[in-house]
């Protein structure tokens, strides 16, 4: 009893770590010790730290990963990849060079474009075709829930239409909610930069998106 009272202890004290403290903790290299116990309390805590922080970070991740790849698949194998990382090599990280939140975006993402160069590139229908009506039945017909779906792809396709670069301030600034000057350490550039992408990403879209932007407007103007 007093046993499972002292881990639960250890666990709860761990839980409230911060993100660096949990790495510090997985990052720890023990000398050799004698006491059996004691190096069954040391892997726990790093399994439980390593816990907590997948349990904090992986839908991030995952969301990072799908917006930026589109599969199902590649997000798995990128979050799986990005977490071994973390639990081989937590020293990985460097306190103080950055946040470890926009330290892990930035691994996210490198392992995300090392698998775009792995893999074939799957041709995406150019926006101009997604938009042609091609189909008898109006868009009128179609329900509100059918209407934002369709609009919602469209707004995907113009989004994986732009180049990567921009694409990648994009994901970042607008579905993460990351700052310009956390996205720039991520992206390994300027703040300037970062704005520069974002600017001509947004006037892209714009573009390309005038269409539904014209019909939301008509829609809320009928109201």
């Amino acid at each position: 009893m007093l046993a499972n009272l002292k881990n639960s202890t250890q666990t709860q004290s761990t839980s409230a770590l911060d993100d660096e403290q949990l790495l510090a903790l997985m990052a720890h290299t023990p000398q050799a010790a004698n006491n059996n116990e004691t190096c069954t309390n040391q892997a726990n805590n790093r399994q439980h730290a390593f816990s907590i922080l997948m349990a904090r970070h992986l839908d991030k991740v995952r969301a990072l990963a799908w917006r930026t790849l589109q599969s199902h698949a590649d997000t798995d194998e990128v979050a799986q990849e990005v977490f071994l990382k973390i639990w081989h090599k937590p020293d990985r990280f460097k306190p103080g060079k950055a946040k470890f939140s926009t330290w892990l975006f930035r691994v996210t993402l490198n392992a995300c474009i090392d698998r775009q160069r792995k893999t074939k590139t799957v041709p995406i229908e150019p926006f101009e075709t997604v938009l042609r009506d091609e189909k008898p039945t109006p868009e009128q017909a179609l329900s509100k829930d059918q209407q934002n779906q369709q609009r919602g792809e469209r707004v995907n396709n113009a989004l994986q239409n732009l180049p990567d670069r921009q694409r990648q301030a994009i994901i970042l600034s607008h579905f993460e909610g990351i700052s310009n000057i956390e996205a720039a350490q991520i992206l390994d550039t300027s703040v300037e930069a970062v704005e520069s992408l974002l600017g001509r990403a947004r006037r892209s879209l714009k573009a390309a998106l005038a269409k539904d932007i014209h019909q939301l407007l008509e829609t809320g103007n009928n109201r």
